[in-house]
Formats: structure tokens, C-alpha cells, sequence
């Protein structure tokens, strides 16, 4: 039993959060992680689209989204929705960023002040939105621009086509995982420290952007190594194939949050899904 003391600092410090995606990985991971420091809330986007009383929580988590973007369609990106719905209250509105706004074509790291370029569909459109919640919400946003996640999903209509999903994928099915002929890097960051970086970010009441990476680089041919290496079996194809090389500039949440992604443990947790699919064959 927690003493009179530890119990009023608890409840001092834990929040209200609701996390919006039910049938998200990532929006169930944090409830998981972040429940027993604060009070969670899980919801569908369908469940809160009418709710009038958002900005009772302390912060909201968004995990969800429209995929069918155009700026003339601007009203429906769901972050833009609860941003218009928590203005003027106390709420931190949480936006799950990506990478994809820098543009990235090569291996410079970019920080948060490096101009956006984005070139795809989805850069453009995340970036776009970033620059409307800064207008709606200038003072109770915390944009976190992600790079890879590492993640163990096969879901097969809604499984994320991320890099490493595509060579999980492909390793159950062909027992072989094609990388590109080129020395390719991304910049790879596990869900433990992703949930850890959030959980941080809350508790020094951060706002603003950050990215939220590594800081380092790994080949897509270590990572395809490390996962056949914990599924047993399976092999190596190279082909020309064009993808972005990249790594993200963290030092700015790094000196906030003095907490770094250790290569080690990015590595085991690579490892760690390969045995994971093999105990799911």
C-alpha cells in the first residue's frame, strides 16, 4: 500500500490521457505502458468525433488517421479535428509525426530547424497539418516526428508497410528478405522507447516539435541478418531497388529527456520479432 505521501505525489502527477485507435498497435501499446503511470483512456475515432468535452483531458493522443488526404479536404485530418476541439483548454494535443516531412534523400542528419521538403503524398500531408495545428494550437501541441518503428505486425489488411514489416512479410512467406544492392541506413527506434520518450515528454510537459529517433543508422541488411538470425532459418536477396537512406537528428529531445536507444537493444528486439515469427508459423 502506497503511504499517505507517495499517494498524493502520484495523483499529482497522473494525468488524464486519452488515446484515440483502438485498432492500432501503437495507440494499444501505450495504453499498456503508460497505465500505470496515468489515467488512460482508449478510444475509436468514431466514439469522440462528437464529443464536445475533449479538453477535459490533460492530454489526447492521436493514433489514428484520415488516409484519403487533400488540403481541400483539410477539415477531416483528425488531428486538425481535436485540434478545433481542445483550443482554448488545457489539453495537449500528442500528433505522431513522421520522418517523411524532411524529404529525406540522403544520409545528412536533420535536425528540427533543417527546412521541410517533403516529396511524397504522406510527407506533404503530415507536414501540412503540423503547420495547421501550430495556427490552431500554438501553445498546446508536442509533434513528435518518428522515424522507423520496430514492430511485430502481420495483420493483413491493416498491417503497417514499413521496412521491416515488408521483410517480416517476406521472410514467412518466401523465407527470403530482398534489400536493396546499395548500403541503405534507416533510422530504426524500438516501441519500448518510443512509449518511454512519450511518457517522459508528458511528465516535463514538453511542447513543440521533436524528433523522436535514434540518432543512428542501421543497414537494412544488418536488420534482415538479425531477423533470420532469430527466425532460423531464411535468406538474403539483393536487387536495385530505390528507397530513402536516412538518419534523424535527436540531440534536441535527447538533452531534454538525457535518455539514448541503445545499438544493443534495438538489435535484441530485432532478433526477439524473428523468434516471434517463428513461434507464429
Amino acid at each position: 500500500m502506497l503511504k499517505t505521501l507517495d499517494l498524493k505525489y502520484f495523483l499529482y502527477i497522473m494525468s488524464k490521457i486519452i488515446i484515440i485507435g483502438k485498432r492500432s498497435l501503437l495507440a494499444n501499446y501505450l495504453k499498456k505502458k503508460l497505465s500505470s503511470v496515468h489515467k488512460i483512456t482508449l478510444k475509436n475515432f468514431n466514439e469522440v468525433k462528437n464529443n464536445k468535452s475533449l479538453g477535459r483531458f490533460d492530454y489526447l493522443i492521436n493514433c489514428s488517421s484520415y488516409k484519403i488526404f487533400k488540403k481541400k479536404n483539410i477539415n477531416k485530418d483528425r488531428d486538425v479535428i481535436f485540434a478545433k476541439k481542445i483550443k482554448n483548454s488545457k489539453c495537449i494535443l500528442i500528433m505522431i509525426s513522421t520522418s517523411k516531412v524532411y524529404g529525406i534523400k540522403n544520409c545528412e542528419k536533420k535536425s528540427e530547424s533543417h527546412n521541410c521538403h517533403p516529396t511524397t503524398s504522406y510527407g506533404k500531408s503530415r507536414f501540412f497539418v503540423e503547420k495547421q495545428l501550430q495556427k490552431i494550437i500554438p501553445n498546446q501541441y508536442l509533434i513528435l516526428r518518428l522515424v522507423n518503428l520496430i514492430n511485430f505486425d502481420t495483420r493483413k489488411k491493416t498491417g503497417s508497410k514499413t521496412a521491416i514489416n515488408t521483410m517480416i512479410k517476406d521472410l514467412l512467406s518466401k523465407n527470403i528478405i530482398t534489400v536493396p544492392s546499395k548500403k541503405i541506413f534507416k533510422d530504426f527506434i524500438t516501441m519500448n522507447y518510443f512509449s518511454l520518450c512519450v511518457e517522459l515528454s508528458i511528465k516535463k510537459k514538453l511542447i513543440g516539435i521533436y524528433n523522436l529517433s535514434s540518432g543512428f543508422g542501421t543497414s537494412l541488411c544488418k536488420v534482415a541478418r538479425l531477423l533470420i538470425l532469430g527466425y532460423g532459418k531464411g535468406d538474403i536477396k539483393k536487387k536495385k531497388l530505390n528507397t530513402d537512406s536516412f538518419v534523424l537528428d535527436n540531440k534536441k529531445l535527447y538533452f531534454t529527456l538525457k535518455k539514448k536507444l541503445l545499438k544493443k537493444n534495438l538489435y535484441k528486439e530485432i532478433i526477439k520479432i524473428g523468434k516471434q515469427m517463428s513461434l507464429n508459423v
